[in-house]
């Protein structure tokens, strides 16, 4: 073999092989980040998340790569999911004794949780302000119309009777109304975001505890949609099973 032809074997397996580094970014932004530094920023979006009443979690696509010199820059775009967390006191009560309480609704009566017995009892927590209490209202008087002879269906709030009264005026609410309950949703219930929903059995025992009814959005205008009767299913499935 030639001697140069040997000499330029060894050049060629002695070049270093190299990759095109990756960058992202996002299309507006103009800070460039490694693949190492955006799942870290990711984890801490998420962690920082896990706290709130709401978890959001972080997450990202890529829509566009661009290749400049040896490296690759994917532009990206974030996404985010929220959930309802259940970091709140009142998600410990599932499956135990609705807590004893003394309140009374807008006629003046006193109830107390013995009331509650001997009937499935449908429990909304809300307050005037709330927006998303208000979105809800009107399908849930729909499902109050269809199991109102086999469900209790009551709420409870922080608000005053004045100030349900007042509301009520010009809103349909069709439930039975616990009003001035600060402290019974505070300190038994520990209560950090409203709306809620409980579930209660014939013997007072907490048979579900979630969020508002979640709601769905308009992907391309990324509005609200509103409520159908389909959004009830899964609490009309918990109902019915209690009803059995």
């Amino acid at each position: 073999m030639p001697k140069y032809f040997f000499v330029f074997l060894v050049f060629i397996f002695c070049i270093p092989t190299t990759q095109a580094q990756e960058y992202f970014k996002t299309q507006k932004g103009n800070k460039v980040l490694t693949k190492t530094q955006l799942d870290e920023r990711i984890k801490n979006l998420n962690d920082k998340a896990k706290n709130n009443t709401f978890v959001v979690t972080t997450s990202y696509t890529i829509v566009n790569t661009m290749e400049r010199n040896d490296s690759i820059i994917h532009i990206i775009k974030y996404e985010f999911e929220s959930a309802p967390g259940r970091n709140e006191k009142l998600y410990t009560l599932e499956h135990k004794a609705f807590p004893d309480f003394r309140l009374r609704n807008l006629a003046g009566k006193k109830v107390t949780a013995k009331d509650l017995k001997g009937k499935v009892t449908f429990i909304n927590l809300w307050f005037v302000d709330c927006v998303p209490c208000r979105r809800e209202m009107p399908i849930l008087n729909k499902l109050q119309e269809k199991y109102k002879d086999k469900v209790d269906f009551r709420s409870i709030t922080f608000d005053s009777k004045e100030e349900v009264t007042t509301f009520l005026k010009t809103n349909t609410y069709n439930f039975d109304h616990l009003v001035s309950a600060k402290s019974f949703l505070k300190n038994d219930l520990g209560v950090k975001a409203y709306p809620k929903i409980i579930i209660v059995n014939t013997d007072g025992i907490v048979e579900y505890i979630g969020p508002g009814i979640p709601p769905t959005f308009n992907k391309q205008t990324k509005e609200v949609k509103d409520f159908t009767e389909k959004d009830l299913e899964y609490l009309e499935v918990i109902l019915n099973k209690l009803l059995q």
